[in-house]
C-alpha cells in the first residue's frame, strides 16, 4: 500500500497504532514508570490523539495500511510549521492531561525543554514521531515512511531533523542519510539528535 495522509477519519486509529509502537520506548517507560501496560497504552493513545489533531492542521501526518488497517504512522511538520503556536501546544497538553492516569509531569517537561534546545533553525522537516504496529515491525514499513519524508524534503530542498532515545533505531535513520549531530543524557536516558542535510 502507498503512503497516504492521515485524515480526520483515521487519526484516532493512527494514534492507537503509535501508542502500541511506543509502549516500550524509553521515554514512555520513564514518564509512566509507575503504571501498568494497559494504563500506559491509554495515556499514550491520549497523547498521540492530541499530537495528531494538531498535526492535521499544522503538519503532514502520514500512515501506511496493511491488511486493511493502519500499520504505521508518522507525525511530520514541514519547514516553517514548527515550533507550534501556543494554541496548538495548549490543545496537546489539555488532550493529554484531562484523561491521564498519573505520570511524571516534571520529567516530561524536562525532556521537552531539553530536546527543544537542539532543534535546528534552518528550514527543515521535523519527524516528531514514527511508529509501526508491533506485529508489523521489521517488514520495512518504517523505511517506507522515511522514504516519503526524505522525498518531500529533497523536493523542497530542505533538511530533516529528529530526536530519539531508542538506540536500535539509529542505523535505520542513518541509512536514510541522517547524521548524529549531538547526544545528551536527559532524565537519565541517552538521547540522540539527528539531522539529514538538504539535498
Amino acid at each position: 500500500m502507498p503512503v497516504q495522509p492521515i485524515t480526520r477519519q483515521t487519526y484516532r486509529q493512527a494514534a492507537r497504532v503509535l501508542a502500541r509502537a511506543f509502549l516500550d520506548e524509553p521515554v514512555s517507560q520513564r514518564i509512566y514508570c509507575r503504571l501498568t501496560s494497559p494504563q500506559i497504552l491509554k495515556n499514550l493513545a491520549l497523547d498521540f490523539t492530541g499530537e495528531l489533531a494538531v498535526c492535521l492542521r499544522q503538519g503532514e501526518p502520514l500512515e501506511l495500511h496493511q491488511n486493511g488497517a493502519i500499520a504505521a504512522a508518522a507525525v511530520i511538520y514541514p519547514p516553517g510549521a514548527y515550533p507550534l503556536p501556543w494554541s496548538a501546544e495548549l490543545l496537546i497538553t489539555l488532550t493529554s492531561i484531562l484523561g491521564h492516569t498519573r505520570y511524571d509531569r516534571r520529567a516530561w517537561q524536562t525532556w521537552l525543554d531539553e530536546v527543544e534546545q537542539f532543534h535546528p533553525h534552518l528550514p527543515h522537516y521535523y519527524l516528531e514521531y514514527l511508529g509501526v504496529e508491533p506485529a508489523f515491525q521489521g517488514q520495512g514499513l518504517g523505511s517506507q515512511l522515511l522514504s516519503e519524508l526524505t522525498r518531500r524534503a529533497d523536493a523542497a530542498g530542505a533538511a530533516c531533523y529528529l530526536e530519539t532515545a531508542t538506540e536500535r533505531n539509529l542505523p535505520l535513520y542513518q541509512r536514510f542519510g541522517f547524521q548524529i549531530t549531538a547526544q545528551k543524557q536527559i532524565i537519565g536516558l541517552p538521547a540522540w539528535f539527528l539531522c539529514r542535510p538538504a539535498r
